[in-house]
């Protein structure tokens, strides 16, 4: 067995060139190599000093990988490692499949009980304006409940202002009639004319 002048890779018997690093392999009677990484000494083609002997170069340190920050919720699918997952504020969408997020996360959904609740608590006059300014205000922990109180009380306000633009209305209306008691009056003559008649 003997071993390449370029690369100090074993060669098998018989070969021209190097497995390892191809370079050419001179016959065996004109090399003798004791190991790949001691002395070697050319008898025919070359003379190399005595003192001369390879040299591998230094092995470069690989970098450390980069490692990324973990995110906040991975779930495994059917034993699989998830890859990098993609998150949405109601899901973990990994390898394609949505992972709905954990009983306890701000983003899980409100229940259907939740919402029943929170509807007979909307019947009580005043506790249901407190309720609501405070949900919208972030005094819940829930983001669907939040953005239910939100929608509520911009829909309250809706009301409020479409009731007293009715109400205006309406009073300019009667006004332009001459008031209440001036159309009772007229009412009241006219079901007089019928009953005469």
């Amino acid at each position: 067995m003997s071993y390449c002048i370029n690369c100090g890779a074993k060669l098998p018997d018989r070969v021209r060139f190097c497995t390892g690093c191809g370079a050419p392999v001179p016959s065996a009677e004109a090399t003798e190599v004791s190991s790949p990484q001691q002395e070697i000494k050319v008898e025919q083609r070359q003379t190399i000093p005595a003192e001369t002997t390879i040299v591998q170069q230094p092995v470069q340190p690989q970098p450390a990988p980069v490692q990324q920050p973990s995110p906040i919720y991975t779930a495994p699918v059917q034993g699989q490692q998830p890859s990098v997952p993609i998150f949405t504020p109601a899901a973990v969408i990994v390898h394609g499949v949505e992972i709905p997020p954990p009983v306890g996360s701000r983003y899980a959904p409100v229940s259907t009980g939740g919402f029943i609740c929170i509807f007979l608590m909307m019947l009580l006059p005043i506790v249901n304006l407190i309720l609501l300014i405070v949900w919208a205000c972030g005094g819940c922990r829930k983001v669907n409940q939040s953005n239910l109180a939100k929608a509520m009380l911009v829909l309250m306000l809706i009301g409020i202002v479409l009731s007293v633009l009715i109400v205006l209305i309406g009073g300019l209306f009667l006004s332009s009639m001459g008031g209440l008691d001036s159309i009772k009056d007229s009412i009241i003559n006219k079901a007089m004319e019928a009953a005469g008649e």
